[in-house]
């Protein structure tokens, strides 16, 4: 027997209602050409048969202790024998896996024996849990039923130093839960965003312990006699410290995220924060346009457009100037991966570029690609190393093809663009 959880479909649900953009937002096309190189290496670092044996989402964060971070999202825990997932099989909606690094060549990647995943204990009734639970304690029963929360990882995370020396982590999770009301399979809301901090990242992975904060709800009302849909906004896919303030006594936190405003415009959005506040909410700073910072959250105004719920923005150096660089997959279901610049974080940001092209949906018309990321700290010089997710709009396909519904890695080089 397959245990499913409510949001075993979350991929297909997730791009289909964060997703569904208008494509037309001044694209650089390459027509078939793909400027990517398969990482089998890396690929082969999360083909396992037993245990952890694929997931979505795949973020990462470096411990700055010689560790890297994997944040996932609904994770198969699970055996794996002649393709397929043998009974007992079940999904919990995160898990996390920590692996060491060379330090000399970062980007190589690790022996698979030496990967260390983790989700949480099992409950009363024997079932496997996720790493990050919210409390539901006082959770609001919606109209029709009893409310189900849960986390889903959306990749952004960092590492920085307490005013102690003490490093801690920063995780950046969706907070989600069950809406009767919903329909087939859309009986989910996304209720904002939590931020789960442990204290003491330096220790054994089994000794962490997770606290959870839910970040206030951000939602931009519309003026009156305005039509659209407000405007809602979720934190955390992105965050990095401002290298203009990492060398001073007081460094301060980029933190990237998405502003919903109807159904066909997902917009990027940025805040920063000092770095020893980043849990408390009232320090955030928003972009507001033209140059300026708001103490308002509902000032925060998009700096780019055609995003998708899940992608990653790092700084890394292109013909050796510092560039920030934006990797994100193509909205509506496309096949494509795009990459955008800016040489500052607030942009302005290039046009998408297309550099990949994913064939493994040409399998089955079921079949979709999402979650493409950027990796820098594990990247080799002069390339980014990017991950991918396919999934299936079928359940049973995420059952029966094990190829699928775990991360897919590419190496893009970075002289194929060029900085403005």
């Amino acid at each position: 027997m397959i245990r499913r959880t409510l949001s075993g479909l979350r991929a297909a649900v997730w791009i289909l209602s964060f997703g569904l953009l208008t494509i037309a937002v001044g694209d650089s096309q390459l027509g078939a050409a793909d400027l990517t190189t398969i990482d089998d290496s890396w690929n082969a670092v999360f083909d396992r048969r037993d245990g952890w044996t694929g997931a979505d989402c795949a973020g990462t964060v470096n411990l700055r202790d010689g560790r890297i971070l994997w944040l996932f999202g609904d994770t198969w825990i699970s055996s794996i024998r002649g393709g397929k997932r043998l009974p007992g099989a079940t999904m919990v909606n995160n898990s996390i896996a920590i692996h060491p690094i060379d330090p000399t060549m970062p980007w190589k990647a690790p022996d698979p024996a030496s990967v260390r995943f983790a989700w949480g204990a099992t409950n009363a009734a024997g079932q496997q849990t996720a790493w990050a639970v919210p409390d539901t304690t006082n959770s609001r029963e919606p109209p029709g039923g009893k409310v189900r929360e849960w986390l889903w990882a959306n990749g952004g995370g960092l590492v920085v130093d307490d005013p102690q020396g003490t490093r801690r982590l920063f995780a950046y999770f969706f907070r989600v839960h069950t809406n009767p009301q919903g329909k087939g399979v859309w009986t989910f809301t996304v209720a904002g965003t939590t931020l789960a901090i442990v204290d003491r990242v330096s220790d054994p992975v089994d000794r962490w312990k997770i606290r959870l904060i839910d970040l206030p709800d951000c939602v931009q009302s519309k003026a009156p006699g305005d039509k659209r849909a407000d405007a809602e906004m979720t934190w955390g896919m992105a965050a990095c410290l401002d290298p203009a303030t990492a060398p001073t006594k007081s460094p301060e936190v980029l933190i990237y995220g998405i502003r919903r405003s109807g159904f066909l415009n997902d917009g990027l959005v940025l805040a920063r924060a000092p770095a020893a506040t980043i849990d408390q909410f009232q320090t955030w700073r928003f972009s507001a346009g033209k140059g300026s910072w708001s103490t308002e959250a509902r000032a925060a105004r998009p700096i780019a457009d055609g995003l998708v719920s899940e992608f990653s923005v790092e700084r890394m150096k292109i013909g050796g100037r510092p560039t920030w660089i934006l990797v994100q997959s193509e909205p509506f279901l496309g096949k494509r991966i795009f990459i955008r610049i800016a040489l500052k974080p607030e942009g302005p940001w290039s046009a998408r570029k297309t550099v990949a092209t994913v064939p493994d949906v040409e399998r089955n018309k079921s079949y979709f690609t999402y979650a493409a990321k950027g990796h820098a700290d594990i990247s080799r010089p002069g390339e980014l190393l990017i991950t991918y997710l396919v999934n299936s709009q079928e359940f049973g396909d995420v059952v029966r093809d094990t190829s699928i519904y775990h991360p897919r890695f590419l190496r893009f080089p970075l002289s194929s663009i060029s900085t403005p």
